[in-house]
């Protein structure tokens, strides 16, 4: 699989929340097989299935083990763009 190969899946959301990689706003999560291949405001391309919350909240990678980051920090993080630290 290569990154031109569609995505598996993307979901778009008015707020896409990741603590781990300082993601809070609008944006997307794309998947291929089993893995986050991208996250972020930029995300975007063709995919298999699409998925639109224009009003819902996306939190990629959860897990118990992600750390949650104190409201504040999130705060003055969430002009941050990119592909989410988590994907691979």
């Amino acid at each position: 699989m290569t990154d031109s190969d569609p995505y598996d899946l993307l979901i778009s959301a008015g707020r896409v929340l990741c603590s781990a990689c300082w993601l809070d706003g609008p944006g997307a999560v794309a998947v291929r097989g089993d893995r986050i291949a991208a996250a972020g405001p930029l995300v975007s391309g063709p995919a298999r299935t699409r998925l639109d919350f224009p009003d819902g909240l996306l939190l990629p990678g959860l897990s118990t083990s992600t750390p949650i980051r104190r409201a504040a920090d999130l705060a003055t993080a969430s002009t941050r763009t990119g592909t989410c630290c988590r994907a691979a």
